[in-house]
């Protein structure tokens, strides 16, 4: 790929990208679909989803996935590759995503996340992560299907970090399954790690022609059938450690 040729493809993206912005606010009226009551969620849910197919469809990224699709309500966890893991998740269910506080202040990206529901926690204030847990139970309550990140950081997808206990409890409290996932890309460079700052790594990514991800959904786990947060987060990570050592072959030969 010649550094001309992807300067353009990129910047032909993030106009179309722009352009995605502007529609999927227009959609969400005049107030966030944040706050409110099922049908609420279900809207935000839903345009998330739709989007995000848009998105990825844009940067030509092919979403391919295997396991049983999900129904809510289920707290779905993940491991943690790259800002880019909502959107493939979405692709595939309409769910609300947690994200780190960090995210409301991207352009464009931020904005659109405010307005579409995503829920936003800042990992080191208690108060923060006590007012996520009461949303994310309102909407667990509603029947929603609420994605989280529980490694609370990225990896480069060759392992899967220690789970934190967080929103376990209020799986177990509400006795909704929890949906274990795990995520993988090629390239692999597609992961975003380390010091890399978000601009420069989305153009990189816009640049390349096109990219694959793949989405590995696995059985509910029971949370009534463990004893504690601790529990049913050990067991969680257990699955999608599997999960993601069940590499398809592209991806087993891309490493």
């Amino acid at each position: 790929m010649s550094e001309r040729a992807g300067a353009l493809r990129a910047s032909g993206r993030l106009f179309r990208i722009a352009g995605l912005a502007a529609v999927t606010l227009a959609r969400t009226g005049a107030r966030s679909l944040r706050p409110g009551a099922p049908d609420r969620r279900r809207a935000a849910a839903a345009l998330i989803a739709r989007a995000s197919r848009t998105a990825l469809s844009i940067h030509h990224l092919e979403v391919e996935s295997a396991g049983p699709r999900p129904v809510g309500p289920a707290l779905l966890v993940s491991n943690h590759l790259s800002y880019l893991d909502p959107l493939v998740v979405a692709t595939c269910v309409d769910c609300l995503p947690i994200s780190k506080s960090d995210l409301a202040s991207w352009p464009i990206f931020g904005t659109v996340a405010r307005r579409t529901g995503v829920l936003f926690v800042e990992r080191s204030s208690p108060s923060s992560r006590i007012a996520v847990m009461r949303e994310s139970e309102r909407a667990l309550r509603d029947g929603a299907l609420l994605l989280n990140f529980p490694e609370g950081t990225t990896t480069d997808g060759s392992t899967v970090l220690r789970f934190r206990k967080g929103l376990f409890g209020v799986a177990r409290e509400l006795k909704v399954p929890v949906v274990p996932l795990a995520l993988s890309y090629e390239p692999r460079e597609l992961a975003w790690i380390g010091d890399d700052t978000f601009l420069p790594h989305y153009l990189r990514f816009s640049a390349i022609e096109s990219s694959r991800a793949r989405i590995a959904f696995g059985e509910p786990i029971d949370s009534r059938a463990h004893a504690t947060p601790e529990d049913l987060a050990t067991a969680a990570h257990a699955r999608t450690l599997a999960l993601l050592e069940e590499r398809p072959a592209w991806l087993r030969k891309a490493r």
